[in-house]
């Protein structure tokens, strides 16, 4: 990377070996990340919500609670979060939960029992909440 002059605080603005400003990676980074994060966590069960009633036989109500107890936990854990985020910043949440998000959508499509697919939709809200955020800094 080169370094450049300074920036108004004083700090060195940073750009890649291609010549973009490193800062611009990494905000195209996380748009992409935080727009395949939203489609699958998020949108998705409303695209297999048919298909899994016809696989599953399961109601369209015990089909969307699920999807209702992954909200809840997603909001229940959002104090916990924000915490986190104010103490130690977004890279290893947002990576741990983007982690998860992914184990957990192979886990959903291999689910059989109503019970164990409640059990994985609990884990995608605190997935949710781990990646599903504005990632900005709180003001001083």
């Amino acid at each position: 990377m080169l370094r450049l002059g300074t920036v108004g605080t004083g700090q060195t603005a940073t750009r890649s070996r291609g010549g973009l400003y490193y800062g611009w990676v990494v905000a195209g980074t996380l748009a992409a990340t935080e727009t395949v994060s939203w489609r699958v966590l998020y949108y998705a069960f409303a695209v297999f919500l048919v298909p899994m009633q016809a696989e599953l036989g399961w109601s369209t109500a015990a089909l969307t609670g699920a999807y209702s107890l992954a909200l809840l936990v997603s909001g229940l854990a959002a104090p916990i979060v924000g915490r986190w985020l104010d103490r130690h910043g977004p890279r290893a949440l947002m990576t741990a939960g983007s982690i998860a998000g992914s184990a957990l959508v192979l886990a959903w499509s291999r689910a059989q029992d109503l019970a164990a697919f409640y059990l994985i939709w609990a884990g995608v809200g605190l997935a949710m909440a781990a990646t599903l955020y504005t990632s900005r800094p709180s003001p001083p």
